[in-house]
């Protein structure tokens, strides 16, 4: 494992390029993502600079850390931010999956996809009984902290439901305002499941960092979120395996500072910007919140596969 230099306000990148370097399945993808220097089109895209930066980070000198400034350049060019001020790791997360899903490079698009969940929603008018269904994606299960929520993650997706009632739909078609009952279900599960916490979160009188405990293990199963028992496929399918926790150290939003703790080859890191030490599994869970030595985990990054 190597170190990123951090340049101010990059920790956040740190993090997730920390995590996206142990996620196998992504480096197999960027060692033959297109990188030819005299093609001007791809020099500075966000595919091309992690693709160096991750195999920068594995094969020189690990003693030395990387500097992320190419893809930190790329980022602000594809993202419209400066990421000079801290930027949530969600987001920087997402700027550089939907880049690599834009990218010119089919292989850049497909490696975007190993993040894909399929979702479809089921609609029906309460007024005339139609119904419609709208197939949907999304690139990360949320975890929306409240207090009759479960402060567990298992017990939390056990009972996962993005399913609703909106009492006052228009009807086109009964030409009337009346409820309409969305059933929404997961369709199709990714070979890398993210899970976001969601910490950041708008009380009615501001924006607050919300550091209530939250648990999560090592493995977790996730056959209840599929459509039904006909489509989970075996337990193995749907059991996945944790790699990866970005958590923030400081009691505020607006500052602070993230870290990454990773699994490589069977061993857990924490790596904090150019310092990477061995740690435990007990090093990781200090990152629960509620007066953990870590104030929260953010985001949490599952690999389909149990732990061996």
């Amino acid at each position: 494992m190597r170190g990123l230099v951090n340049l101010g306000s990059n920790c956040g990148i740190n993090s997730v390029v920390q995590c996206l370097y142990v996620t196998r399945e992504l480096r197999e993808f960027t060692k033959h993502i297109d990188h030819r220097e005299t093609d001007n089109d791809r020099i500075g895209t966000v595919s091309s600079t992690l693709r160096c930066l991750l195999n920068e980070m594995d094969h020189v000198d690990k003693d030395t850390p990387c500097n992320p400034f190419p893809l930190i350049q790329a980022l602000r060019a594809y993202g419209g931010k400066t990421f000079d001020p801290q930027e949530d790791v969600d987001f920087i997360l997402m700027c550089i999956i939907n880049a690599l899903a834009e990218d010119c490079d089919p292989l850049a698009r497909e490696a975007s996809r190993m993040w894909v969940i399929e979702k479809r929603q089921s609609m029906r008018c309460a007024g005339c009984n139609n119904k419609r269904v709208v197939v949907d994606t999304a690139n990360t299960v949320n975890v929306y902290m409240g207090d009759d929520a479960p402060k567990e993650l298992q017990n939390y997706l056990n009972g996962h439901s993005e399913s609703f009632v909106a009492p006052d739909h228009y009807c086109v078609d009964c030409d009337a305002v009346t409820q309409l009952e969305v059933t929404a279900t997961v369709s199709g599960l990714p070979p890398i499941v993210c899970v976001k916490i969601c910490r950041v979160q708008n009380t009615g009188r501001g924006i607050v960092k919300v550091n209530t405990l939250f648990e999560f293990p090592q493995n977790i199963d996730l056959s209840r979120m599929m459509i039904e028992a006909s489509q989970q496929g075996t337990t193995e399918e749907a059991i996945y395996q944790l790699y990866a926790v970005i958590a923030h150290i400081g009691g505020s939003h607006h500052c602070g500072h993230y870290i990454a703790y990773v699994c490589d080859r069977g061993r857990w890191y924490c790596a904090n910007d150019a310092h990477v030490s061995p740690c435990s599994w007990d090093d990781v869970r200090g990152s629960y919140g509620a007066g953990s030595p870590i104030d929260g985990a953010y985001i949490l990054m599952y690999r389909r596969g149990t732990t061996s």
